[in-house]
């Protein structure tokens, strides 16, 4: 095959590699809360691995584009190995039904994971595969583009022009619809998307109720209801009557809702008495505070059928109900997106 056209492969993989890096830079919370929630064992996802984690990706990047020989060589096994350990912790993920932010593309990402986000990582291991045995040869990149022909240069710009406009496509997809498999499509039964972000809800009330929280004119809280410890029914338009609430749903095991509740106390704190936060789950009361025993007092159960005319079946989500009953935000599926969330209802309250 012509040699323009086998250097493209390992030129396109690094670019991925780099805007990976790039894109993290700064996000070191939301990596270190990424890693948490795909279950990176502990001893590998503290706050000094976060902050490393995008100058790896960098580091993979230039490397395989600088690096010539056995250093090339070694660079794209480095790749295929980080790649088939991020792959396994996403394929576990999307089969357990989670929703994870997995923050594969830093600020470029949105989504949670899904089956698309399996299939991109596989191709893009796949790709670094083939660089690895030599399909793009062991000289690097460097070395291969300084002995390129007139013919060579032609494939080289031609094809990395085509593949640049395919990785881009696959990427804004990935992050579009990621959350497809997951179950994080849109909630037509609440009337909004999944994909509704604080700065859609919340940010964007208009009115505060006395309370201080944000009043939102909304679609009507469904007709559903959830239990509490004595498995007395308690309707969702019940919830907020004297002041918004947020519930959050959660399972004992599911890796990002731990991270959720880990959360709770400080965002108690944060919202006051002006936003009530409920924890709600499908799980039995044993189940649930074996799993939470910091959130067994004022939680609530039976949420599946609450889930459903809410529009959402993955873990974890929010929805802020209004005092109007309204949906004023949500659902929210993931613990970065639930973190935004907050952060919205935090400002809109300080907005007035």
């Amino acid at each position: 095959m012509n040699p323009g056209a086998l250097t493209v492969l390992p030129v396109v993989l690094a670019a991925v590699w780099l805007a990976s890096g790039v894109t993290k830079l700064g996000r070191s919370r939301q990596t270190s809360a990424a890693m948490v929630a795909l279950g990176v064992p502990r001893l590998l996802r503290g706050p000094l691995v976060a902050a490393v984690v995008p100058w790896d990706e960098i580091a993979l990047g230039l490397g395989a584009l600088v690096l010539p020989g056995a250093a090339f060589v070694a660079v794209s096994w480095l790749s295929v190995l980080f790649l088939v350990a991020l792959t396994g912790l996403l394929l576990r993920v999307v089969l357990r039904g989670e929703a994870v932010d997995c923050n594969c593309f830093g600020v470029l990402s949105s989504a949670s994971v899904g089956w698309r986000t399996v299939a991109r990582n596989a191709v893009l291991l796949g790709g670094w595969v083939l660089v690895a045995a030599g399909l793009a040869g062991s000289r690097g990149v460097g070395a291969s583009i300084s002995g390129f022909t007139g013919d060579d240069v032609t494939w080289f710009v031609v094809l990395l022009a085509a593949m640049v406009a395919l990785v881009l496509t696959w990427v804004r997809q990935g992050s579009a619809g990621a959350g497809a498999g997951a179950g994080a499509g849109t909630s037509a039964g609440a009337g909004t998307s999944a994909g509704t972000g604080a700065g859609a809800g919340a940010s964007a009330a208009g009115p505060s109720s006395e309370s201080g929280a944000p009043v939102v004119a909304g679609p009507e809280i469904p007709d559903a209801q959830l239990l509490d410890a004595e498995m007395v029914g308690h309707p969702l338009r019940s919830l907020s009557v004297q002041r918004a609430v947020l519930v959050l749903f959660v399972k004992p095991d599911c890796t990002p809702c731990r991270v959720v509740a880990a959360e709770v106390p400080e965002w108690r704190h944060r919202l006051g008495p002006s936003v009530d936060i409920v924890v709600a789950t499908a799980a039995s009361a044993r189940e649930f505070a074996e799993a939470y025993p910091a959130l067994v007092e004022g939680a609530l159960f039976g949420a599946k059928p609450a889930m459903a005319v809410l529009g959402f079946e993955g873990t974890p989500a929010a929805v802020l109900l209004g005092t109007n009953a309204t949906v004023a935000a949500g659902p929210e599926l993931g613990s970065e997106a639930i973190s935004a969330l907050v952060d919205g209802i935090a400002e809109a309250m300080a907005a007035g």
